[in-house]
């Protein structure tokens, strides 16, 4: 019977849809015993195919998740899986840390870990070490965590009994893709844990600064998934950052009681300044000018906060945070969130038959021609704003007349205990004619 040769990437790529030949391929490598020397070859075409200079980060973090999958069906043992993780381990991308906990935060529906009883859950001792640097929690006899099996009891062939403990973690490990790629997050610099929690913070930081409901739910179940994992209050920042919402909702609702006048679109969100951003950074000088509406709801915010938050000093940032922004054409209404100076930008385009240059843009709502230059590109391309011959942009022809928008900007404030917060405001104004 002739062989059939499968390449083993492309089976990979092509997993759980090609599970039928992954079954082929097992009873070929049984019959040949010839998988270390099918292993050596994936990995060399790995290193060419998809290790490389250019690869992105986030197609690495999937082929890495198919490849787990692929070699646990393949071999349940984890023997042919050890070495692709060891090299999977040692590769080092910029972004790789951003790509793996972007797809972590993706795993809404616990495709990455479907089993709860699989969830891995890291050792002290082990946060920070890979297979390749030997750190082998299962011991062999007893199933137990150690911190380092050479000290147990000599075994006839320690380098095998070695390679025994390290294979029985991984089968465990992988059963949990989640903690597998935690660790691909570690660099020259500094740990993985040390990363991965930087990182998130970044991320939910941005992903509730753009949501103007105070809506937690799913961060919170995102979270909790973490800290199945990572023990010892690790992700205790992201934690603050999420209490700081829902605070911030009772708070805007207590103000608004407190005034007759209050907007009704109008919202507060109060953020520990100390978990949004690097404490010791300076609060950026903020040139952006605001709208008549905008400004007169700072100031009623500012009159009543004090009353219910005392000794606070706020000091505005519009040019952070984001927008949503509903444009109305005659055939159809687009609604998109941007940030505060490409909303504004756009709020100074009231009819069709006005144009502006870059620099006219920069000067009107101040902030460097470069920054509006970039805000009217952004426009342009998404069939907004038109460029003329002579480098002015105005309305295309289908824009209609009105348009609402719904603006969010961010602010800190100085506490007493020279402590600094930052506040975000949404309020509803119509001001494009």
């Amino acid at each position: 019977m002739e062989c059939i040769q499968y390449n083993l990437l492309d089976l990979i790529d092509d997993f759980p849809n090609s599970m039928s030949n992954v079954n082929d391929l097992r009873l070929e490598m049984e019959k040949y015993n010839d998988a270390k020397q099918r292993i050596t070859e994936f990995q060399e075409e790995m290193k060419l195919r998809l290790l490389h200079q250019g690869a992105s980060s986030v197609e690495i973090v999937r082929f890495y998740i198919l490849c787990i999958r692929t070699f646990r069906y393949l071999d349940p043992s984890c023997e042919l899986l050890l070495p692709v993780v060891e090299m999977m381990e040692e590769t080092y991308r910029k972004d790789m840390v951003h790509a793996v906990v972007k797809r972590i935060r993706e795993d809404d529906d616990n495709s990455l870990c479907p089993d709860p009883e699989d969830t891995y859950v890291f050792d002290a001792d082990e946060l920070g070490k890979s297979v390749s640097e030997g750190y082998y929690p299962l011991c062999e006899d007893k199933g137990e965590f150690c911190k380092d099996p050479k000290k147990e009891k000599k075994k006839e062939s320690s380098s095998h009994y070695l390679f025994l403990v390290e294979r029985q973690w991984l089968e465990r490990k992988s059963l949990d893709i989640v903690a597998m790629l935690f660790t691909l997050c570690e660099t020259q610099e500094s740990l993985a844990k040390e990363n991965f929690v930087k990182e998130y913070q970044d991320q939910l930081g941005k992903a509730l600064l753009k949501d103007p409901g105070y809506d937690t739910e799913t961060e919170i179940i995102r979270l909790e998934k973490i800290n199945e994992r990572l023990l010892g209050g690790a992700m205790q920042s992201c934690s603050i950052m999420i209490k700081d919402m829902e605070k911030s909702a009772q708070l805007n609702d207590r103000i608004r009681k407190s005034t007759s006048v209050w907007p009704t679109d109008f919202k507060a969100l109060v953020l520990s300044r100390h978990y949004w951003m690097d404490p010791e950074d300076d609060i950026p000088e903020q040139t952006l000018r605001l709208d008549t509406p905008c400004i007169e709801s700072m100031e009623i915010y500012e009159q009543k906060y004090p009353i219910i938050q005392p000794s606070r000093t706020l000091n505005w940032l519009p040019e952070q945070g984001s927008v949503t922004i509903e444009l109305t054409f005659k055939s159809r209404t687009i609604e998109m969130s941007v940030d505060p100076i490409t909303a504004t930008v756009i709020s100074q385009f009231s009819t069709k038959d006005i144009t502006f240059t870059a620099k006219q843009i920069a000067k009107n709502i101040g902030v460097p021609s470069k920054i509006a230059f970039k805000s009217l590109v952004f426009w342009q391309q998404q069939n907004i704003l038109a460029i003329t011959k002579d480098h002015h942009f105005q309305l295309m022809l289908i824009m209609a007349i009105t348009t609402t928008t719904t603006v969010q900007y961010c602010v800190y404030f100085d506490l007493v205990i020279c402590c600094q917060n930052c506040t975000l405001y949404d309020l509803v104004y119509s001001d494009i004619k």
